[in-house]
């Protein structure tokens, strides 16, 4: 999938040892999805200063903890400026 034009916010690297790159990307309409990578820890400081983005990635549902949540696996992203 493509999103294009995103808000991105809350970036960070999660795990014990913060190999997997987070965030949250929210489209004008106000809709938003939380976006991962994993293995990715990179990212954060490469997009460190980037507000707007489109992003490429598979729409899957995790499981995790004994939720279930509609994510975004992040493959790619470029910022717009």
């Amino acid at each position: 999938f493509l999103i294009r034009n995103c808000n991105i916010s809350n970036k960070k690297n999660l795990g014990k040892e913060k190999l997997h790159f987070s965030c949250t990307l929210m489209q004008e309409d106000g809709k938003y999805i939380k976006g991962i990578s994993f293995y990715s820890p990179e990212w954060l400081e490469q997009i460190e200063d980037w507000d707007k983005v489109d992003v490429v990635g598979n729409i899957k549902i995790n499981e995790w903890n004994g939720e279930k949540n509609i994510e975004i696996f992040l493959e790619d992203m470029r910022e717009i400026e």
